[in-house]
């Protein structure tokens, strides 16, 4: 029972590679086009996409009020 973890942390890399996965995803993700491409990664994105935005906006303001500080004439 003690040796379950270890043997199915083995498993998972044998049959990772005996099937080719990573190969096979790669071709298949190359054929995508830029939409079928952006429907595949936007979910992995869409739960924190607010923090993005948000963080986004908050550099942008950061950067910008940065810009005017410095281009003030003394």
């Amino acid at each position: 029972m003690e040796q379950i973890p270890e043997i199915i942390e083995l498993s998972y890399d044998y049959t990772t590679e005996a099937l080719g996965l990573q190969q096979t995803i790669r071709e298949r993700m190359e054929l995508l086009g830029y939409k079928d491409f952006e429907r595949v990664l936007h979910p992995a994105f869409e739960e924190d996409e607010i923090i993005l935005i948000v963080i986004g906006a908050l550099l942008g303001c950061a950067a910008s009020s940065f810009f005017i500080l410095t281009s003030i004439p003394t």
